[in-house]
């Protein structure tokens, strides 16, 4: 089953368009045309925010960070102990294969049961912000794609990365993780919000005025756009985190 089937379907408008605005957000759509380029992965750099958390992302040689949202963290929590149970048996994992994972030990939590492998990868920059910083082994490099059997981010070298996560003593530093998820979420408890129908209008203008970058696959992202901007994510970092990954493979 390919990514769109694993999405919310979309409705088309009356010129057989792809309405990226459907159900009861429904904007009018009937100029709503996107250029089918893919935006290079440095053209929508992501940029450090000092109101709440940053979480950190890989992209070539340098990390890069953003906010860290609720949804953010709460499917962080999720993901980290399955994580740690693979790292453990030195195990790798495709995205489809960790969010499986979670969504099994977790079938009541509708976070995780939304989640989908393009956006991943800023809840996997979560569990990054807290390993980095301490100098722990990347556990995020478990994570490959299918086709590679290697992680989507780069790595030096992450046969030796894997190596240092597998013989790392997870089970030590995990309460420290739950401790620092708790302090984001007081810090995320700070960052203004808004409600549905605001975060709509400005994820809406924000496309509006860029759609001409944007790749077309970013009309199957609009909910979580959505949801991130209302969690008090930058929409430009909202939208960067979605184009950024929607180049390499990873599902």
């Amino acid at each position: 089953m390919t990514l769109p089937q694993k999405i919310k379907s979309l409705e088309r408008n009356d010129c057989g368009m792809v309405d990226f605005w459907n159900g009861r957000d429904r904007l009018d759509a009937t100029n709503f045309v996107v250029q089918p380029d893919i935006i290079p992965q440095q053209s929508l750099g992501l940029t450090h925010s000092s109101e709440g958390p940053a979480g950190i992302d890989r992209r070539g040689s340098k990390l890069t960070q953003r906010n860290i949202t609720p949804v953010d963290i709460e499917i962080a929590e999720l993901l980290y102990p399955v994580l740690v149970e693979a790292a453990r048996g030195a195990e790798k994992l495709t995205c489809l294969q960790l969010i499986d994972r979670a969504k099994q030990r977790h079938p009541d939590n509708a976070a995780i049961q939304k989640q989908v492998p393009v956006g991943l990868g800023r809840r996997l920059a979560t569990v990054r912000a807290f390993t980095a910083p301490l100098g722990y082994p990347d556990l995020t490099c478990l994570v490959v794609q299918p086709r590679t059997n290697r992680p989507a981010d780069v790595f030096p070298n992450p046969e030796a990365e894997q190596a240092k996560v597998a013989a790392f003593d997870w089970e030590n530093v995990e309460p420290a993780f739950f401790v620092q998820l708790g302090e984001w979420r007081k810090a995320t408890e700070r960052r203004a919000k808004c409600d549905r129908g605001t975060a709509v209008q400005i994820v809406w203008d924000y496309y509006s005025a860029n759609r001409a970058r944007m790749p077309s696959a970013i009309q199957q992202f609009r909910e979580i756009l959505i949801e991130e901007v209302m969690g008090g994510e930058d929409v430009e970092q909202a939208f960067a985190a979605i184009v950024l990954e929607l180049t390499p493979e990873m599902a």
